[in-house]
Formats: structure tokens, sequence, C-alpha cells
């Protein structure tokens, strides 16, 4: 579980408010339909993701923020990387 992620150079990511927002993009254009926006929890995986953090890395960080066994923190960070894996938000190193 050593996995090291990376945001896709085909999406801009920025944070706004209590927010992560990502916008793909197509050489210049932004298409609209694709944003993906993360809050809570998704957050802080995709703030740590851009910080190069590794798996075990991102399960402390959220076991720091959220009353939750250690279990449901890797339960829950495995669904969300798979979904924005599965999408081509986020891409292996």
């Amino acid at each position: 579980m050593k996995e090291l992620w990376r945001i896709s150079s085909d999406y801009l990511c920025t944070e706004m408010d209590d927010e992560m927002v990502l916008l793909p993009v197509a050489g210049e254009k932004i298409l609209e339909e694709k944003f993906y926006v993360a809050d809570g929890v998704g957050k802080i995986i995709l703030k740590m993701i851009q910080n190069e953090k590794k798996n075990e890395e991102i399960i402390v960080e959220i076991l720091n923020h959220y009353d939750v066994s250690e279990d449901e923190a890797v339960h829950d960070m495995e669904n969300f990387i798979q979904e924005l894996f599965e999408k081509g938000i986020i891409e292996k190193c």
C-alpha cells in the first residue's frame, strides 16, 4: 500500500473555500461537463496527493481529522482513490 499518486496532467486542481475543484482540460479548453468537486475527506486526500504523500501518510492525516477507525479510513481512502483513478483524474507515479 505504499503507492504514490499524482493529479493527471489533464486536470487543473485548485482549492476554493472548503473544496478542491478539478477542472479537466483539453488543450486550452476547459471541459465544464467533467468538473469534479471534493470536500471533507476527499479534499484532504487530494491535498495529500498534490503534496506527493503516500497512502500511509494520507491515512494518518484522515485519522488526525476524523473520529474513525483505521479500517474505515483505509476503506474510504481506497474507494476515493479508485474512483479518481477510474475517472482519469489521478495516476500512479
